[in-house]
């Protein structure tokens, strides 16, 4: 459905949530791509789990999938957890991998000695290296094509979009085996191999309580920097008047902790909402609405919330908050996106509320739409 956008000195407002928009006394962001700079982080992460993985499986894949990749499974609204785009693109890289060592690797999964997953693939993965596999060519375009028959189910259509594209069960079986995943830090190797890269050694010893098994030294976590200042923020607060900011969040709260630091101080302690909110349970992650609506419940009472994200899972979310607390109002970010063009042209087929390139544009968007209104 085409929908109708204004275009203002700050982005895009969608023509008919223009007088709700105005109406925002409460500001709920997403974490990553928002308040952090995760172009260096969680963006290479799947990319660098994957290209893991395959190493320890004696084959590596050349070329590594491209940060392009990543958006299109992101694309698809079924990709928040970055966990899931890793073990999507593990998954595709072994079951496009030559027969040879696809059998060799389904063979041995079944003879692995160990019951805990961790220590099953560090055996599976010392036989495979002593067979001397080759490296892998990975077909960068058909990653892509793979990415995008997913939709906002995720990975609970794995099974079907394998069996579309032809790909091996017998090796999809034995790969969901191997990688147990989804599954805990410390029990799946996607999320463990994913988590050690991401933090590092010491982060991850500090947060998890865990030995490192897969890395050693410093993590990407190092490389991200806060998208968002002590000035904005005072200014967004300003702005809202009695309203207050909130955090909706995957993202573990000792890992946002650690990059935004007395940043967090802004935000309404009983409004945010990270990982281990979710108890375990993945499936509460979005498009689900839960972390935005138990954010939400903190920062009452407001007229209108504003949830700001920069993929099409947080659209999706805010859409399904949406049908149960109609309040709700969605504005994503398309200017860090490896195609800004398409973001924004992704965006607005879905329906956005606000669309904006940048989050210090977000004070200035909403003094002009209290103005339009």
């Amino acid at each position: 459905m085409r929908r109708e956008y204004v275009e203002t000195p700050y982005g895009y407002a969608k023509k008919e949530s223009v007088e709700r928009l105005s109406e925002v006394d409460a500001i709920i962001f997403d974490c990553d791509g928002v308040l952090i700079d995760v172009s260096q982080s969680y963006l290479r992460a799947p990319i660098e789990t994957c290209s893991r993985i395959m190493e320890l499986l004696g084959s590596p894949v050349e070329p590594k999938p491209p940060e392009e990749t990543v958006q299109a499974f992101k694309e698809t609204g079924g990709f928040n957890n970055d966990w899931d785009v890793a073990y999507a693109m593990t998954t595709y890289a072994i079951l496009t991998s030559p027969e040879g060592f696809r059998r060799r690797l389904a063979i041995l999964v079944e003879e692995r000695p160990e019951e805990d997953p961790v220590e099953g693939f560090l055996w599976v993965s010392r036989r495979m290296r002593e067979a001397g596999s080759k490296p892998l060519r990975l077909d960068v375009e058909g990653l892509r094509r793979f990415a995008s028959l997913f939709d906002d189910e995720g990975i609970a259509k794995m099974e079907r979009v394998v069996e579309r594209v032809h790909l091996p069960k017998d090796a999809y079986r034995a790969v969901s085996e191997l990688l147990a995943y989804p599954g805990d830090i410390g029990s799946s190797v996607v999320t463990t191999v994913f988590e050690e890269l991401f933090c590092g050694s010491e982060l991850f010893r500090s947060v998890y309580g865990l030995e490192p098994r897969f890395h050693s030294g410093r993590g990407l976590i190092d490389l991200e920097r806060p998208m968002v200042s002590e000035e904005l923020l005072t200014e967004l607060l300003e702005v809202l008047g009695d309203g207050g900011l909130g955090i909706a969040s995957g993202r573990a709260r000792a890992l946002a902790n650690h990059t935004l630091g007395n940043l967090m101080e802004f935000f309404v302690e009983e409004a945010t909402t990270f990982l281990e909110d979710l108890r375990g349970d993945l499936s509460l992650m979005k498009p689900n609405p839960y972390t935005l609506l138990r954010s939400a419940s903190g920062l009452e009472p407001f007229k209108a919330v504003l949830y700001v994200g920069d993929s099409a899972e947080d659209v999706i979310a805010s859409e399904r908050a949406r049908e149960v607390d109609n309040r709700f109002l969605s504005a994503c970010l398309y200017g860090n996106a490896p195609d800004p063009g398409r973001a924004l042209r992704r965006f607005m087929e879905l329906g956005a509320d606000l669309i904006m390139r940048s989050v210090d544009e977000l004070p200035e968007a909403l003094r002009h739409l209290r103005g339009a209104a």
